[in-house]
């Protein structure tokens, strides 16, 4: 009887363990992807909650050739006025010093370190601009400090071109593009819809720049550190912040190097 009663133990364990293997095998239909109206407004409603920031900190800089920790000091402005202020040790023939550059609308105005004379610059004109010193279009060069620093109106319906799960870990790729004709790609986690990662493409594919973003425990808005890479530069950013204001009053002296 002990036997018999061991042997009804071991059979009903291994019967047990087997219908447990086997419901870990068994999968059901995937999770349902999150509304595009959802996701849209979320994202809306994280842009326009950065209304403004005054950041500093550092940018680490990787190229093939060269390696440096810059210092930088940023202000930004919704809709789109931007003043950023870089120290830069000489390399790129800018000269050692600091690096001024100011948007205002399409407007790009840039002082070199140990210049006097004010460069001016349109984005209508040139998307460059002086600030493709560090590989981005101005319209951009917010997004490394605030992922959510894009335009109001960026998030619409009639911009979406796709949305669909981002690989494993419950990301969504949403699609979008944009007013400039190029392409953002960007990977959000439910249910915040903060951006962890976004590419900028040309519309023949080519990868402008691609950031990844990290937060703190409880900041969607603002990213805490953000890694960037430039493939026609060949270049990799990495910026971290000492201190970042969220939403402050800027003056219009800011955003301004010099009288018209």
């Amino acid at each position: 009887m002990r036997r018999t009663a061991c042997a009804r133990a071991l059979l009903a364990t291994l019967l047990l363990g087997a219908a447990v293997g086997c419901s870990r095998t068994v999968k059901g239909p995937p999770a349902p992807l999150a509304d595009a109206e959802e996701v849209l407004a979320a994202l809306r409603a994280r842009t326009e909650s950065v209304r403004s920031f005054h950041a500093t900190g550092t940018v680490y800089l990787r190229t093939d050739r060269e390696k440096h920790f810059l210092h930088f000091e940023a202000w930004f402005e919704r809709p789109s006025r931007m003043r950023l202020a870089i120290d830069v040790p000489g390399f790129l023939g800018l000269g050692s010093g600091r690096l001024l550059v100011v948007r205002r609308a399409d407007r790009i105005e840039a002082l070199r370190p140990g210049s006097e004379v004010v460069e001016r610059a349109s984005l209508a004109d040139d998307g460059g601009a002086p600030i493709a010193v560090l590989g981005l279009n101005p319209a951009d060069a917010p997004y490394l400090v605030a992922p959510h620093a894009g335009p109001e109106d960026h998030f619409r319906r009639a911009n979406l071109v796709s949305l669909s799960a981002a690989g494993t870990g419950g990301l969504l790729r949403v699609v979008l593009d944009r007013e400039d004709r190029l392409r953002e790609v960007l990977e959000v986690m439910p249910p915040s819809f903060a951006v962890h990662a976004r590419r900028v493409v040309e519309p023949g594919g080519r990868v402008l720049f691609a950031s990844t973003y990290r937060y703190g425990e409880e900041d969607h808005a603002y990213a805490r550190e953000v890694e960037t890479f430039l493939p026609e530069e060949n270049m990799r950013l990495t910026t971290r912040f000492r201190t970042l204001k969220e939403n402050p009053s800027l003056p219009d002296s800011l955003f301004r190097l010099a009288e018209n």
